[in-house]
């Protein structure tokens, strides 16, 4: 008859090596270079924010403005604002506004999402490295047959207030 004893490590546990664990971990690490770890962290934060009831006496009340700044995440060779960066940063607001004016939350009680369908850009003035903008949107009207919004988006330097 004959017994043997094992010691589990935390990578023995889950059966895995100690070599299998650092390639896991630097898997982990390098992930940020195809996946944007920013972007869900960002989404994130700005789900924790208590959201408020929407007001409907107030005729402003399906407005709303996120304060931004042009990060060196953000820019291209000429040290302004990238096309991408300017949808990227839409995504933000239209999540800010939608948690702000507590539509989030009717849309998730629902069981519904946001798609957006379609998106027109016209770009004015470039936004240069570290210059802080302003990204006003504002429900223009909703469709409740087809359950859309139809948004407008602005952005507006806090420098000299250029749309």
């Amino acid at each position: 008859y004959e017994t043997t004893s094992m010691i589990k490590t935390p990578y023995a546990i889950f059966g895995l090596g100690l070599a299998s664990g650092c390639v896991i971990s630097l898997v982990i690490l390098q992930s940020g270079s195809f996946i944007d770890i920013q972007y869900f962290v960002r989404i994130f934060l700005l789900d924790l924010k208590n959201s408020k009831k929407l007001d409907k006496e107030n005729e402003n009340c399906l407005e709303d403005e996120a304060n931004q700044i042009v990060l060196p995440s953000s820019i291209d060779r000429n040290l302004h604002m990238n096309n991408s960066a300017y949808i990227y940063e839409l995504n933000f607001s239209r999540r800010k506004m939608f948690n702000s004016l507590g539509l989030w939350d009717i849309l998730k009680s629902n069981g519904l999402n946001v798609v957006i369908q379609a998106q027109s850009i016209r770009h004015r003035r470039e936004l240069k490295l570290f210059q802080k903008y302003t990204i006003k949107s504002k429900i223009l009207t909703w469709d409740d047959k087809k359950c859309a919004f139809f948004l407008e988006s602005r952005f507006v330097s806090d420098k000299d207030g250029f749309i």
